[in-house]
């Protein structure tokens, strides 16, 4: 009865989707019949809406195994839905509890996943007509299971034999090491610098792998014997990032190449460039120590003094050796007084 105190009254109807449907009314009583709206032919009509459309999961596949710990469920898009709610059980009773059903939209990202884990899911389309689950029917549940975690190897180098030679010649060598299962070989990547060059040992690859049942392989540094004369050099390995390893605290180490070859000894020639010296004034004489070959660093030449002239009191004591500094080559020797003695020049 409503507000005016007049009997309302209601059918439900067991209509289809997406159909359109006229109806009338009519109030019955001794005396007669009485039309809805005034007339018999005053129909009404209402169609009904549609449910959400078939569709289908798409990934993980059915009883996939090795899944991430993050996997994500998707699915194909149903025609009408106004949601999707997806299930995640670990039972397989193909049932699933209403406080487990969640909002989603058509794809999820899970997370925090079980290794080792067999997971059942499915996935139901909604909207104000009713529900369409995937695949057709409520039970039609998938599953998936989780892999296990496997750590990847830590890998290390070091200088084993840290020194090679050009005499001989004698390698370096360099040791890479993993940590971890030996099951598996592993490539180890790797970049070279250095103050040695390329034409100072034989080339490297980019790459060592570590053979199976092993924990580490070598690389070798051969010196090319040539006949330049140069310091001695270094090699450095350092290992390079990859997904399939990780670098620890020792990521690069260095090997030195020793050179076999000596600089020829320069020779050394002294002149007297002021060739007397007198009392008076008194004026000083001069030598000149002059020497070949490079001048990078100094050199000092030994000397003796001999002659008539007596040192010291003749002349200022003149000492047993002079020294040409870096980047000259010559040196001067200066007699102050009045007697040139003569002179022989040693070399150390």
């Amino acid at each position: 009865m409503d507000q005016h105190g007049h009997n309302r009254q209601r059918v439900t109807l067991g209509s289809g989707q997406n159909t359109t449907y006229y109806w009338q009314v009519r109030a019955v009583n001794d005396f007669g019949m009485t039309y809805g709206d005034g007339s018999n032919t005053t129909f009404r009509s209402f169609t009904t809406g549609v449910m959400p459309g078939a569709f289908a999961k798409s990934l993980p596949t059915n009883s996939a195994p090795d899944q991430p710990l993050n996997a994500t469920l998707s699915w194909s898009e149903s025609n009408g839905a106004e949601k999707y709610q997806y299930c995640l059980v670990t039972t397989s009773n193909n049932h699933c509890p209403t406080s487990k059903w969640t909002d989603a939209s058509t794809t999820v990202s899970l997370s925090g996943l079980d290794q080792n884990q067999t997971y059942y899911w499915q996935v139901r389309a909604v909207n104000n007509i009713g529900t369409t689950y995937a695949d057709g029917s409520n039970t039609a549940f998938w599953s998936f299971t989780t892999g296990a975690t496997v750590a990847v190897p830590v890998v290390t180098i070091s200088a084993t034999i840290p020194t090679a030679n050009e005499a001989g010649p004698t390698s370096g060598q360099f040791t890479v090491t993993r940590t971890g299962p030996t099951t598996a070989a592993l490539a180890v990547f790797f970049t070279v610098g250095g103050s040695a060059t390329a034409g100072d040992y034989t080339s490297l690859a980019t790459s060592v792998t570590i053979p199976i049942g092993s924990a580490s392989a070598v690389i070798t540094v051969t010196p090319v014997n040539d006949t330049e004369v140069e310091a001695d050099e270094t090699v450095v390995v350092s290992l390079g990032a990859n997904a399939a390893y990780t670098i620890g605290a020792s990521g690069s180490a260095t090997v030195t190449i020793v050179s076999d070859d000596v600089a020829p000894l320069p020779s050394v020639t002294i002149i007297a460039t002021d060739d007397t010296a007198t009392e008076a004034g008194p004026t000083a004489g001069q030598y000149t120590v002059t020497r070949t070959g490079p001048t990078t660093s100094a050199l000092t030449v030994n000397f003796s003094v001999g002659g008539t002239a007596t040192a010291g009191s003749d002349y200022a004591v003149l000492g047993t050796s002079v020294t040409i500094p870096a980047a000259a080559a010559s040196a001067t020797l200066t007699v102050t007084r009045s007697t040139m003695p003569r002179w022989r020049a040693t070399r150390r």
